[in-house]
């Protein structure tokens, strides 16, 4: 006996041969399978066609050699050591719109944080905030004004963050005790999530993207951040239904495991181009989100 079978989202066709004679069998996956199921297949379906669909569309503008070597990055980089820890916090602090204009560069600010040792800036500072800022205040002439009296400007929020981190970071007594820790939560996407939630309560001033950022830029490559262009992206194709940070970090993870690739990866991906930055971190080619988004929409929810 031979057979055939083709299928699509609502049927399965078999046809036989048997004895000279030609059987149909038809099944109605609706009828067959749960709801959920069928839903599961969808999303996963759309996840692909988005990932390939924007993946082919940075090939096409810079190459895929240049486009891998950005993304390897994302695949192979991983810190080794606490002091680069500490330096990925502050950046990822940092990396909100504006302030990193206000506060400019973190490199020149390793003289006053004991080359980034989280530890010696605890034991130093301890919690004060304020001897912290008159330091830097005295030595480092940064892009920003720096007003100590203005709780909401971004050098105070800054320092509070800086000696709220070191304070976290000197429970560790190693980078592998650290490195222990955060993988503890990789064993299901359920508990990926708690590590951001976590951190958005135990360091001051870091919100569940900041958290996300920070662990992906040093190399924990199962968060993805949430941010304007990754939400701008999968809510305007429709992939969310809304532009929740929660349900968009879920989102990235399920894009990453139905195209094999690490969450770290899929978030860059959109984030190029939405940022338009292909080529540096401060050279851009023309942003092309909108223009995906319209793009895409209609492949991803046809009527």
């Amino acid at each position: 006996m031979t057979a055939q079978i083709s299928y699509d989202i609502n049927s399965i066709i078999i046809v036989c041969e048997q004895e000279g004679q030609t059987v149909f069998l038809l099944y109605f996956l609706r009828c067959v399978f749960p709801t959920e199921w069928i839903e599961t297949m969808t999303r996963d379906r759309k996840y692909k066609i988005l990932y390939k669909a924007a993946y082919d569309y940075l090939e096409s503008k810079i190459g895929k050699d240049a486009l891998e070597r950005k993304l390897n990055h994302y695949r192979r980089y991983k810190v080794d050591n606490l002091y680069d820890v500490f330096w990925h916090l502050l950046s990822s602090l940092t990396n909100k719109a504006g302030m990193r204009a206000t506060i400019g560069d973190i490199d020149p600010l390793e003289h006053f944080l004991f080359d980034f040792d989280p530890g010696k800036c605890h034991n130093h500072y301890g919690g004060n905030w304020r001897l912290l800022f008159e330091t830097i205040n005295r030595h480092h002439q940064p892009p920003g004004p720096m007003n100590i009296k203005n709780d909401g400007s971004y050098w105070v929020i800054f320092c509070k963050a800086i000696l709220s981190g070191a304070e976290f970071l000197s429970r560790f007594e190693s980078f592998a005790a650290l490195d222990e820790f955060v993988n503890g939560f990789g064993f299901n996407d359920i508990a990926v999530a708690g590590l951001p939630i976590l951190l958005e309560r135990e360091i001051y001033g870091m919100g569940f993207p900041l958290a996300c950022d920070w662990l992906k830029e040093m190399g924990y490559g199962n968060y993805a951040k949430p941010d304007t262009h990754t939400i701008d992206i999968l809510h305007g194709t429709n992939v969310v239904r809304s532009r929740g940070i929660y349900d968009v970090f879920n989102s990235l993870l399920r894009i990453a495991r139905s195209n094999h690739e690490l969450p770290s990866v899929v978030d860059r991906v959109l984030w190029l181009i939405g940022s338009g930055k292909y080529v540096g971190e401060n050279e851009k080619i023309t942003r092309q989100k909108a223009a995906f988004i319209r793009q895409l929409r209609p492949i991803l929810n046809p009527k």
